[in-house]
């Protein structure tokens, strides 16, 4: 995959939620199963962009895939074929993959397989701005948008805002009901949106809930909450926080995806040097019923912070983690780097429904990335995309979530290159109960993917960046 030069990050995080008690189907499901597909936003119309695919076929057998590009009114697709032989990746540019001289600015993309197990990840920016998420491979008609910030205004770095891109792939049209609610679980504002058959719509929070969004002091609005979208179809959707340095993109859930857990596990969080890391903690109660929860921060140099939360149906919380736990901060300058992980449980051992990120930012929004709760729990996963040359460099996480058995997990990390073939021998890491490993992808490597194997659950998930720290995105771990 191709993404713009400019320097290097030295971040990496891993987040899981281990579900315990999963969902059953019932008379009210909302999540439409769409087992073969994946599907991007392109949220335009910025201009000197880039998008990048990764596809990897995990499939023993070759796969032909089908990429499709449709405008954001559905009216217009342009299709391409690939093959895929087992175990392959495909990296490049969509502009490439369709042979047209600059990529989209509007629409949306959509990725068929013949064979199951095709994974796919999409980075996309501009010059100095990287943002990243994975696919939807499933559409619902209730969708939970976790995080939404705006502060516009007569700000510089500070000036904050919010899209929200939703899809309709389907062949009727939609009529959605976008609700944006306070982290106090109150609901500041509502709109119905049509979206064509075939077509997406990109929403900017400041200007269509202008009028619901309190103003700040300096000529703009403000507001911190979260959105959910009822839909008479199914879609899928995203919502992407723009700063005049940096990006954020975060796909939403639907309500089904958000499983009941006894256990989320933030297995990173980072503050300070050297390049003056922060990182903020955001949940949401995505139950019918009030949970107490019990955080616990542990920094890995010592010291162990815990505190309880209670959350009524609804609501949420959003702070900054050395406030919220009170993790002391040795006074000196620059402050030394502080990092960590942190457990989620509930306070009575039952299980809970939640959905959230940690937000990590390098002083004045210089390079961010939102990082999902939730990210999947397997003995067998895929990061879909690597890279470390002398700008960008992949770095990765994984986290055992067992803290109650004495055994160790037996991980296997394989790099692996184009081709499905091993790069170098296997690395073999043990995890003790509650243990995290994290580690940089090997030197000199300019595309492939990792492969995890564990005798037990874990959780991956990484980053890519510079290496001076100017640019920041999520890479997920995909089972």
């Amino acid at each position: 995959m191709t993404i713009p030069r400019a320097g290097t990050l030295v971040l990496w995080l891993c987040i899981s939620m281990v579900g315990i008690v999963p969902l059953r189907p019932s008379a009210q499901e909302s999540v439409i199963a769409a087992p073969q597909f994946n599907l991007f936003p392109i949220f335009g119309p910025d201009t000197n962009e880039f998008i990048g695919l990764s596809l990897v076929n995990t499939s023993v057998v070759k796969s032909e895939v089908t990429v499709t590009l449709t405008d954001s009114d559905g009216n217009s697709a342009r299709t391409a074929n690939l093959s895929l032989a087992p175990g392959s990746q495909r990296v490049a540019l969509v502009k490439e993959i369709f042979a047209i001289p600059e990529d989209p600015t509007e629409g949306w993309i959509r990725i068929d397989s013949s064979e199951p197990g095709l994974l796919s990840y999409m980075t996309s920016g501009r010059d100095g701005i990287l943002d990243a998420t994975e696919s939807a491979s499933l559409i619902s008609t209730r969708i939970i948008l976790p995080h939404v910030a705006v502060n516009t205004g007569f700000m510089e770095l500070e000036h904050t805002e919010t899209l929200i891109n939703l899809i309709n792939p389907g062949t009727a049209a939609a009529n959605a009901h976008a609700e944006l609610i306070g982290l106090d679980g109150v609901a500041a504002g509502d709109l119905v949106v049509s979206i064509p058959a075939r077509a997406s719509r990109t929403l900017c929070v400041s200007e269509s809930f202008r009028d619901a969004l309190p103003p700040n002091n300096v000529g703009g609005r403000t507001f911190r909450g979260y959105m959910k979208i009822s839909s008479d179809e199914g879609l899928a959707g995203w919502l992407r926080i723009d700063t005049p340095l940096s990006r954020r993109l975060l796909r939403g859930r639907g309500v089904e995806e958000i499983v009941p857990a006894r256990l989320a596990m933030v297995s990173h969080f980072a503050f300070g040097s050297p390049a003056l890391y922060r990182s903020e903690l955001n949940f949401i109660n995505a139950g019918d019923s009030a949970v107490a929860l019990d955080l616990v921060a542990q920094v890995d140099r010592g010291g162990r912070f815990g505190v309880r939360r209670t959350l009524s149906p609804g609501q949420g919380f959003r702070e900054d983690v050395l406030s919220l736990f009170r993790i002391p901060v040795p006074a000196v300058f620059p402050p030394s780097m502080l990092t960590g992980y942190i457990r989620i449980q509930a306070a009575d051992g039952g299980i809970f429904q939640g959905i959230g990120d940690i937000d990590i930012t390098r002083e004045g929004n210089a390079a961010s990335m939102l990082c999902p709760i939730g990210a999947a729990s397997s003995s067998n996963l895929i990061m879909p995309f690597v890279i470390n040359d002398s700008d960008y460099f992949t770095g990765y996480a994984i986290a055992n979530p067992n803290e109650l058995l004495t055994m160790q997990t037996d991980v296997t990390i394989e790099l692996l290159d184009r081709d499905g073939r091993p790069v170098g021998s296997p690395r073999n890491v043990s995890l003790s109960p509650s243990a995290r490993f994290v580690s940089l992808i090997e030197e000199n490597v300019r595309s492939g993917y990792l492969r995890i194997r564990a005798n037990g659950l874990v959780a991956l998930l990484g980053s890519i960046g510079t290496h001076n720290g100017s640019m920041l995105a999520p890479l997920p771990g995909l089972p």
